[in-house]
């Protein structure tokens, strides 16, 4: 399989995505899978290198590099949420409160739960449903009726 990739980023170019282009561990990956002596000639895994560096415009070493270390950086844990949420309510916290009254009356709607417990549906037909057993019915019959005949 690992030959068969080298092959087609060969002949036809990477496809970018986030599986080819965006993914330096897997070209790293085959490239020892098709240096393997049988596998393909030192000339084409020449090639499949030179194709994905020139995609990337860097050497493969350094894409695995900065690959790793953004991995790196997206699993480092996140901030506290409570630090950020009142960093957060500080900035929004407005100047002037001596205008404002505590119970301040918000209009809007009011969402409501509706609660439609039917147990019945009510479905429209049109008829075709039952002009297409018609016909399934005529057909079998017909059949039967041609078997019949051409025993007798």
């Amino acid at each position: 399989m690992a030959s068969e990739y080298a092959k087609s980023v060969i002949q036809k170019g990477i496809a970018c995505s986030d599986h080819t282009c965006n993914n330096p561990l897997l070209n790293q990956m085959v490239v020892p899978i098709i240096s393997i002596p049988g596998v393909l000639s030192p000339e084409l895994v020449e090639q499949f290198k030179l194709a994905v560096e020139q995609m990337a415009k860097q050497p493969l070493d350094e894409q695995v590099k900065e690959r790793s270390e953004l991995i790196k950086k997206l699993s480092a844990p996140a901030p506290d949420e409570s630090e950020y949420s009142k960093s957060k309510a500080e900035k929004l916290k407005p100047e002037n409160t001596e205008n404002q009254t505590e119970n301040e009356i918000v209009e809007g709607y009011k969402m409501e739960k509706i609660d439609n417990s039917d147990d019945s549906t009510e479905m429209t037909s049109s008829g075709v449903q039952w002009l297409a057993i018609c016909a399934v019915v005529a057909i079998m019959g017909l059949m039967l009726f041609g078997a019949r005949k051409k025993k007798t």
